[in-house]
């Protein structure tokens, strides 16, 4: 079965509370857990459904009672703090989910949403000048601006599946526009130029974005020599 969940959207900095309903005339106990994918499920803090005073306490995460419900309370959030959260209640051996919520956790930068490299071979003649191109897309808010993405070039050689150097010769520049029918996303080219094409330059080429620390990489621009 499927399990149904909201998704709850802040920035970094804000407090976020999340409720858990409590039926105090039942005997059993209440757990709030932390799933982010490819680790176990984390126990932020534990409680009964009857009244009581039990505080789970960090500098960073509360849980406590208060008349009816079960709180979890998260201070000034952080990008880490993105995951799926969740009320569990263990009563007379069965166990249910309650507010089941995805906390999506938004830094000041934009939002990537597509890196794409649209030439996949790129012939070229020795000693000519070539200008690779990369298009960024990227949903921004009046805060974030994409205009100022870190834009890495990788190369990888004819013998080599992965990009292995962060290729540093050549020249970059960029230019961002907003696209009019969608306001809100932000289109980003950036050009990445060589001059006076040589064999050492064949190869693979990806551009990469940093967000959210990370690296996104495009599909690659193979360059050959004619």
């Amino acid at each position: 079965c499927t399990q149904e969940y909201r998704t709850k959207t802040v920035s970094v900095g804000e407090n976020v509370t999340l409720t858990c309903s409590r039926r105090s005339d039942s005997s059993g106990y209440l757990f709030w857990m932390k799933v982010v994918a490819g680790n176990l499920p984390e126990v932020l803090g534990a409680s009964y459904t009857f009244d009581s005073s039990i505080v789970n306490y960090t500098p960073h995460i509360i849980t406590k009672q208060e008349p009816d419900t079960f709180l979890l309370q998260i201070k000034q959030t952080e990008l880490k703090d993105t995951a799926f959260y969740y009320c569990e209640e263990i009563s007379e051996l069965q166990k249910s989910l309650m507010n089941v919520t995805f906390l999506k956790v938004k830094g000041p930068e934009a939002e990537i949403t597509t890196v794409v490299q649209e030439l996949p071979l790129l012939p070229v003649h020795l000693r000519d000048s070539v200008t690779l191109q990369c298009l960024v897309q990227s949903e921004s808010d009046d805060h974030a601006s994409s205009d100022h993405h870190s834009v890495h070039w990788f190369k990888a050689n004819f013998d080599e599946s992965h990009p292995s150097k962060l290729y540093v010769h050549g020249k970059s520049a960029s230019k961002c526009e907003r696209i009019p029918e969608t306001p809100s996303v932000r289109e980003c080219i950036h050009n990445f130029s060589l001059s006076n094409v040589g064999s050492s330059d064949v190869g693979t080429y990806y551009c990469a974005v940093v967000t959210c620390g990370h690296l996104l990489f495009g599909k690659g621009t193979k360059l050959e020599i004619e």
